[in-house]
């Protein structure tokens, strides 16, 4: 007999109880879906960004390349190559470094770094490849000029960056 009154008694479980724990599920789920939503968006920014300053570097390299060339087959002329350049890349601002052994793209927070991939500044190893400019600017300039006779490297051919 005691068995038929509890298949007979369902006030157990409460609509409110049943109502609370129906939420805390939901709840549960919905942050679940916010927490992998937010890590989606983070690695998606990094790996924009990381291949946007890889472009930039690129590009730059490529202009420092065709300045090269021409210095090669013009020894004696100037010449300026204007690049207009993307003020940030998802919200941060970068730094661009010109060397002998390649074009760096920096952010200035530290989170991203790129290196001119597809070209090597190699080819063009007798140039002194110098500067650095700013993503604030909007523009970089390459340049190709002789040094000025009298000066301790007279006559050296340079290939320089600025932000202008």
């Amino acid at each position: 007999m005691m068995r038929r009154l509890l298949h007979k008694n369902d006030s157990g479980i409460s609509e409110v109880i049943g109502f609370v724990l129906s939420f805390a599920i939901s709840s549960i789920f919905l942050m679940l879906a916010m927490s992998s939503f937010y890590t989606a968006k983070n690695n998606s920014d990094s790996v924009i960004t990381a291949t946007e300053l890889t472009a930039i570097a690129d590009r730059i390299a490529a202009a420092v390349i065709e300045a090269g060339l021409v210095g090669q087959e013009f020894p004696n002329a100037s010449m300026n190559i204007s690049l207009t350049l993307p003020q940030q890349l998802n919200g941060h601002d970068y730094h661009v470094d010109a060397h002998n052994y390649g074009i760096l793209v920096n952010s200035t927070d530290g989170a991203f770094t790129a290196n001119a991939t597809t070209f090597k500044l190699d080819a063009i190893a007798q140039y002194a490849v110098y500067g650095s400019a700013y993503s604030s600017n909007e523009h970089l300039t390459v340049s190709y000029f002789i040094n000025a006779t009298g000066t301790p490297t007279a006559g050296t051919p340079n290939i320089m960056i600025t932000g202008v």
